[in-house]
């Protein structure tokens, strides 16, 4: 887990993209990290789009500068409209074909309307398992 200003990309560095966090993988699968309704799963199968319960517009992006890859090697579970769960699998995507198509495949984590809710609370750089409490808002 890393700070979204580590990240290799000017827009979600800046934060302008909203306020959150970077997980670098070492598995193909995304879980949802909380509760609500998917509002928009992107036609490449690279990010995914949720509105939790609470409100908190959440975007999941998966590698930069994959939506290049027209989809390949992503597989959405999900679609719009869904409910889910914390913990829920979202989406897989293969890390090698990633890799092999010279993309990084950090997964992004942002709220667009952070603003709306407390700050951003990343626990400490760290490796994190799956669904491991990792921030807070």
């Amino acid at each position: 887990m890393i700070p979204l200003g580590q990240v290799d990309d000017e827009a979600f560095a800046s934060g302008s993209l909203g306020d959150g966090c970077a997980i670098r993988p070492t598995d193909g699968t995304v879980y949802a990290p909380l509760s609500g309704t998917v509002k928009m799963v992107f036609p490449t199968g690279h990010a995914v789009g949720i509105v939790s319960t609470a409100g908190m517009e959440l975007l999941i992006h998966v590698g930069l500068n994959t939506v290049e890859m027209n989809g390949k090697g992503f597989h959405v579970l999900v679609f719009a409209g869904q409910a889910v769960q914390a913990g829920d699998p979202l989406l897989t995507f293969d890390r090698v074909k990633i890799r092999e198509a010279g993309y990084d495949s950090t997964v992004i984590m942002v709220a667009g309307n952070h603003k709306d809710f407390p700050p951003f609370q990343m626990r400490p750089p760290r490796t994190v398992a799956a669904m491991a409490e990792a921030f807070s808002f």
